[in-house]
């Protein structure tokens, strides 16, 4: 019998194969691995505490990953300086819209003393209150022959929060004023008033 000769083996299909689990793992390494698009936002320098106001000092502008970006990140250091936070903001993380809030008024902030009152709808002014809001604060004595107290004409609404018992407003009280508002407000309701613009 005549064996057939064989035709010599084509050498390129196992060069195709070769060059193929090569290269399509090292383009999914650099995929991988490759750096992300980067975007440059001011971030606080430290831990910021909440009711905090922000200063040029508080603030480095830091490269962030484009993909942690959110539309709600504030991109301008000047926007934020003068603006307090309203809870912890962490060190190197961009701060967002619903983190900080314009004060209308800084003498309303300095040298205060964060304040929380138990809230209700009345208190809360049926739902409208909200930081940055500007009150007038009242006391209204326990006892049905004391006359209600006018506290406060301009005092900072620091934040409307919810807590285990129900709502709080806290605000921002002179500390010169600390003990007054104690003496006042024992045993007495605050009451709080809008002007209407």
């Amino acid at each position: 019998m005549n064996a057939r000769p064989q035709p010599p083996r084509d050498p390129w299909p196992w060069l195709y194969w070769g060059l193929f689990f090569i290269v399509v793992p090292l383009v999914a390494l650099w995929m991988a691995y490759r750096p992300a698009p980067q975007v440059s936002l001011p971030v606080p320098t430290r831990d910021l505490p909440p009711y905090h106001v922000i200063t040029a000092g508080d603030l480095v502008t830091a490269p962030i990953p484009a993909r942690r970006v959110t539309t709600e990140a504030m991109r301008n250091a000047q926007d934020l300086l003068g603006r307090y936070t309203l809870q912890v903001a962490p060190a190197g993380r961009p701060l967002h819209r619903d983190q900080v809030v314009a004060v209308p008024d800084p003498a309303l902030i300095t040298d205060t003393l964060a304040v929380a009152i138990p809230a209700d709808a009345t208190t809360i002014l049926g739902g409208a209150l909200r930081p940055g809001d500007v009150v007038a604060v009242a006391v209204v004595p326990a006892e049905d022959t004391a006359t209600p107290v006018s506290l406060f004409d301009a005092v900072l609404v620091l934040d409307v929060r919810q807590a285990e018992e129900g709502k709080v407003v806290i605000l921002a009280v002179p500390a010169t004023r600390w003990e007054e508002y104690l003496a006042r407000t024992q045993n007495a309701t605050v009451m709080l008033a809008r002007r209407v613009e």
